[in-house]
């Protein structure tokens, strides 16, 4: 049996910067490592290591490039030459496997094994960010992470005492890897991961960290701005971020000023009550009852009398109220007020999946979620293998999408239906924005109009031209995704999330 082999890509000190880290890391290395000052990148494929190194070349920035090393995989011979290093007064990084001695004395411990998600505590950017949350007084606060790569920053947040840490990344991979890393940790608990732009996170936080390059932030800032508690709020951004892209703790009275809320209120307010599913809201003042999982899941959160709740059915509203009582078979909650959540501002988004294998279309149902789609519905097309098809699958993805809906903190979530032939899906759609997903197609519009969209996903396999010509003929427009052909879920999240953004930019007159 051959053996494997992999690509290395060094970057000396005068050439590396955060620009050159996030040009690499577009072409998905195994991982990242410095050698002395330079920059050392790992890939299994070797065309996409010599893609970074001709984008490279493009810019005019020295590298060195060697490909098929026939050794075994790189990122698991660098784990097992990592050690252990210290990061601040407080945080123990270990980058390695586990199984290390245990840190020193009054340090906290986190296991980050190197994995192309970014943000292993080996970067510059990643130590000044961990540094500067060591400055802060985190005990039962929360924090944002915009960019949370391997989820590092959130879960040193949650080490350093905050009361619940939200981890946020627009690539589904790195947020697989970081929740991987969750589990390492006792305090996994309180941090909660999401992939998706920034618009599918809610909620205000008393402080925000974004290690990103410039670039990335900068569009993001009103963003930012938007999700700070308060006035007096940290943003970790840097004051040089237009000039360096990435940085320690500032004031929010600095560039990134946080307005205060209109409520006022104080700084310490309590973390949002545990998420309940319930078939129907109660009205306000009314009282109900919780059975089954959901007080399963309660008594799992340790809920107790007194403690606030919140309701949610899928319509769009939130009851919040109280646990009036509890016993072994559920609990009783006296409902305080109700609230309507606030509208998706780009209207809805239906997303149209061609049945493929269950776990996949899970893993779509529960992003669609996240990122906010309206409607799920699986379509059967001519390469769709018939057992695929099938309307028992209907019930376990509603499921998924409640669960979703309940981590992701949403008030409405998707309906799932199908599946139906393509023919009529097709002809059902009526609105503005019909797109069908195929590689020969269009670039994907940067710029949509408000109103329903209808985003098209092919099976494994792709689209017949037969198929193509009936989505044309019936009015639909193919687009194309910059990153080429894609597996079916990964299609899925890319043209949601690019979705999203276009529709924004609409509204925004862009």
């Amino acid at each position: 049996m051959p053996r494997a082999s992999y690509s290395r890509l060094l970057v000396p000190k005068k050439s590396g910067d955060d620009a050159v880290l996030g040009l690499v890391y577009l072409f998905e290395p195994l991982g990242f490592e410095t050698s002395g000052a330079d920059l050392v990148a790992f890939f299994r494929d070797a065309a996409a290591a010599r893609g970074a190194g001709d984008a490279l070349r493009a810019r005019r920035v020295r590298h060195s490039l060697t490909t098929d090393i026939p050794e075994g995989d790189p990122l698991e011979t660098y784990r097992a030459a990592s050690r252990p290093f210290p990061v601040g007064r407080r945080l123990w990084i270990e980058p390695g496997e586990s199984g290390a001695a245990a840190p020193p004395e009054g340090r906290i411990l986190l296991r980050v094994p190197a994995s192309r998600a970014f943000g292993t505590g080996t970067h510059a950017s990643t130590r000044l960010a961990l540094a500067a949350l060591e400055d802060e007084a985190l005990d039962g606060r929360s924090v944002l992470d915009i960019g949370t790569g391997s989820g590092v920053l959130a879960l040193a947040a949650a080490g350093l005492g905050a009361a619940r840490a939200v981890g946020l990344d627009t690539d589904a991979e790195a947020v697989i890897v970081a929740r991987e890393n969750l589990r390492r940790h006792a305090f996994g608990d309180r941090v909660r991961l999401y992939a998706g732009p920034l618009d599918a996170c809610s909620g205000k936080f008393d402080l925000v960290v974004a290690n990103m390059l410039a670039e990335e932030i900068l569009p993001e800032a009103p963003g930012i701005q938007a999700r700070a508690a308060r006035r007096g709020s940290r943003s970790a951004l840097g004051r040089d971020a237009r000039a360096r892209g990435r940085g320690a703790c500032q004031d929010a009275d600095g560039p990134l000023e946080a307005g205060r809320p209109s409520h006022g209120g104080r700084m310490d307010q309590p973390v949002a009550g545990t998420r309940l599913l319930i078939a129907a809201l109660p009205g306000a003042g009314e009282s109900c009852r919780i059975e089954g999982e959901e007080a399963a899941h309660a008594r799992a959160r340790r809920v107790a009398q007194g403690d606030a709740v919140i309701l949610v059915d899928g319509s769009g509203r939130e009851a919040h109220g109280r646990i009036a009582r509890t016993t072994r078979e559920g609990l009783d909650v006296d409902v305080e007020s109700v609230r309507a959540a606030a509208p998706e501002a780009h209207g809805p988004i239906h997303l149209l999946v061609a049945a493929i294998r269950s776990e996949r279309l899970a893993w779509i149902a529960e992003k669609a979620t996240e990122l906010g789609a309206s409607r799920v519905t699986l379509v059967t097309s001519e390469r769709t293998q018939r057992f695929r098809a099938n309307e028992g699958l209907v019930p376990r993805l509603e499921r998924i999408i409640r669960e979703a809906a309940k981590q992701a903190e949403r008030a409405r979530w998707p309906e799932v239906s199908g599946p139906s032939a393509l023919a009529d899906a097709l002809g059902a759609e009526t609105g503005p924005t019909r797109l069908i997903l195929d590689p020969t197609g269009e670039p994907f519009p940067a710029i949509l109009p408000s109103g329903a969209t209808a985003l098209l996903i092919g099976p494994e396999g792709g689209w017949t031209q037969k198929e193509l010509e009936t989505a044309l003929a019936a009015g639909w427009i193919t687009a194309s995704l910059a990153a080429g052909k894609l597996r079916a879920e990964t299609a899925a999240v890319a043209a949601l999330t690019l979705a999203r953004t276009a529709l924004d930019r609409g509204r925004a007159g862009r």
